[in-house]
């Protein structure tokens, strides 16, 4: 929503919303910010499938408290059921207490009956009562797009490499995610520099073979921490990530930065002269170098490269690479491109499309594309009738995924419904 606020300038539609609520991942401080400076009334709730919804922001308009929350739900004697405990690197865990009207039947993981959520939180110093959630007990990284990644076994897959002392793998909250490395000494006095680096690669590598697609660790975004740097661990060797990331906060941003906003231009470039054959070439090149894929497998220049592998994150590593060679080439050039073909037009052409045309061409398609499955589909699939009065006929219902509040909810009414046989 925010690139499109941006691209058109054209705010009533979300102005008009009474809320804009978001919840299940992180949104960015500064694009809050940004949206409440719109008059978009934005505002965080956090849930969960087992206790529902618990905690809300302030909801009042007037107040620019949009991002911390506060627990809703209290008994008669006004004590809250969700309760924050103290822990040991100085943070507050949350968990529900056993009876609390929105627990989840058979969700217990408590000996007290109650259930401990494993989120993290820090009290808002500016607004006493309300809390940030700031990460998982159990270290699952949350990405910005919701995607969960468990960097425990990548981290151990990277230490495997002898030549790495300590790793910690970062990316809560984030696009991607991120390594930095602490090299073992020990072993580093007998590689040069470029062996050292190649080293650590190739134990990403392995752990990018082993993990989710969306947990893929790029090259730019591992760090190899200067000789004298550490990494804080426990007495038992386990790295404390967060307190990683908070001491090296400013270069973990400087690399999310680079990474996410891409290189600048190549003056040098003679790209200007190029021919669409030499485009072409230059594009495919790059692709399978991205996509670790052999070049004639983009002999189809009208194929969408999505279709063959590209993703969210390797359209950020792959844009970058067209942006050396190439000038203005926007974020978001290879979702509006998405094909060898118009690439290359799109880099040849002297001037871009306007933003507006881009958004209505992009429509005029879609419902084009519409139109035709819906064609079809008349032709393709009869219309189905039902040969009995369904009132007469008891009904038997299969309900799965049950133990949320929503299922227990269906479950309930389905047991009160006197057609229901079972």
């Amino acid at each position: 929503m925010v690139p499109h606020l941006k691209e058109t300038n054209e705010f009533s539609a979300a102005q008009n919303l009474k809320f804009a609520i978001f919840a299940g991942a992180s949104l960015k401080r500064e694009t809050g910010d940004w949206l409440q400076k719109h008059n978009i009334n934005i505002r965080n709730v956090y849930g969960t499938t087992e206790m529902s919804v618990g905690m809300f922001a302030n909801f009042d308009p007037r107040c620019k408290n949009w991002y911390s929350l506060r627990p809703i739900w209290n008994d008669r004697s006004g004590q809250s059921y969700f309760i924050f405990e103290d822990t040991d690197e100085g943070y507050k865990h949350l968990y529900i207490r056993s009876d609390s009207p929105t627990l989840a039947l058979n969700v217990s993981n408590r000996e007290d009956g109650g259930f401990n959520s494993n989120d993290l939180f820090l009290e808002d110093s500016e607004h006493p009562g309300y809390f940030n959630y700031v990460g998982r007990r159990d270290d699952i990284l949350v990405m910005e797009n919701g995607e969960k990644t468990n960097p425990v076994p990548m981290e151990n897959t990277i230490r495997q490499s002898t030549i790495v002392k300590q790793v910690a793998v970062l990316g809560h909250a984030r696009q991607c995610t991120a390594a930095l490395i602490e090299i073992d000494m020990d072993y580093a006095m007998s590689y040069g520099p470029e062996e050292i680096i190649s080293l650590v690669y190739e134990a990403v590598e392995d752990t990018n073979k082993e993990c989710p697609s969306h947990s893929t660790i790029l090259p730019q975004m591992v760090k190899i921490l200067p000789f004298d740097k550490t990494l804080p661990s426990t007495d038992k060797g386990t790295v404390i990530r967060k307190k990683a990331e908070a001491m090296y906060a400013g270069l973990v941003e400087k690399m999310y930065k680079d990474f996410l906003e891409g290189p600048v231009y190549n003056s040098s470039s003679d790209s200007s002269s190029w021919s669409a054959k030499q485009t072409e070439s230059f594009l495919v090149k790059s692709i399978a170098d991205v996509l670790h894929m052999p070049e004639f497998a983009f002999n189809d220049h009208e194929r969408s490269v999505f279709d063959l592998g590209l993703n969210s994150l390797t359209a950020i590593q792959l844009r970058n690479v067209i942006a050396k060679q190439f000038k203005n080439v926007p974020q978001n050039f290879l979702f509006q491109n998405s094909t060898i073909s118009s690439m290359r037009q799109a880099l040849l052409s002297d001037s871009q499309i306007d933003a507006a045309e881009l958004v209505e061409m992009r429509y005029q398609q879609a419902q084009e594309l519409a139109k035709s499955y819906l064609e079809r589909a008349n032709k393709d699939f009869s219309v189905t009738k039902n040969d009995y009065e369904a009132e007469k006929k008891e009904k038997v219902v299969l309900l799965t995924g049950a133990t949320g509040s929503l299922g227990s909810f269906m479950l309930r009414d389905l047991l009160k419904d006197a057609t229901v046989k079972k």
